[in-house]
């Protein structure tokens, strides 16, 4: 099975590089398009089992029931993929399996769902109109994991931590809560990553990254 992989498009903003050249000659424009951030549509099951590389991780534990699954994910962009509550059950991006059954995608880079179940039918459910990638992977080659619940350090500058990237060094994607964390006014998207806590002024500044691709959900 194909994955859908399209190229954001945006408008290229250009870093002018400083020069020490006394010409007023101004420069021709560029034709050459630079790199874009590669957007991946993930479809992980469909007609109820794993597709596209996927599988299901079972595991020794009981499947995990009553399940409120009445929200699109925030990573979908199309109908169908769903968010469940609690947060406990990392159940933010998932698809209808059989029943009331749901395979939950644990990120786009392991390849893994878990199966859990639902408390009652599942309701129609439109993409939301603003879509969060599920995952980034970043010019450094760091994977940062979408947000779902969970306990966050503090930051004096109240950055919020909408992406996990470092499991261990506690880094993750930053900005202001209730705005985009993405920026994707230019077709390479980038992200101001920093540490998990920032208790006071002396803590290092978040840093820029590009990010190289960008998954979302799709059925």
């Amino acid at each position: 099975m194909k994955r859908l992989v399209v190229a954001a498009v945006a408008s290229l903003g250009v870093l002018a590089a400083c020069s020490t050249s006394t010409s007023r000659t101004a420069p021709a424009p560029s034709t050459t398009a630079g790199p874009a951030t590669s957007v991946v549509t993930e479809v992980a099951v469909r007609a109820g089992q794993p597709v596209n590389g996927y599988h299901e991780n079972s595991g020794d534990q009981p499947v995990p029931d009553q399940a409120d699954c009445t929200e699109a994910s925030p990573a979908a962009v199309s109908a169908g993929v769903y968010r469940c509550y609690p947060t406990a059950y990392g159940a933010d991006v998932c698809w209808p399996a059989n029943g009331l059954y749901l395979l939950c995608m644990n990120d786009p880079w392991g390849k893994e769902l878990h199966r859990i179940r639902a408390s009652a039918a599942l309701p129609q459910v439109s993409p939301p109109k603003s879509p969060q990638p599920v995952g980034l992977l970043l010019d450094d080659g760091t994977h940062c994991r979408l947000r779902n619940g969970g306990a966050w350090g503090y930051r004096f500058d109240h950055l919020y931590a909408y992406y996990g990237c470092i499991e261990g060094q506690r880094l993750d994607v930053l900005a202001p809560m209730g705005t985009d964390p993405i920026d994707r006014s230019a077709p390479m998207w980038t992200v101001k990553v920093g540490a998990d806590e920032a208790p006071d002024s002396s803590a290092l500044p978040p840093v820029t990254h590009r990010v190289q691709t960008a998954w979302f959900a799709g059925a």
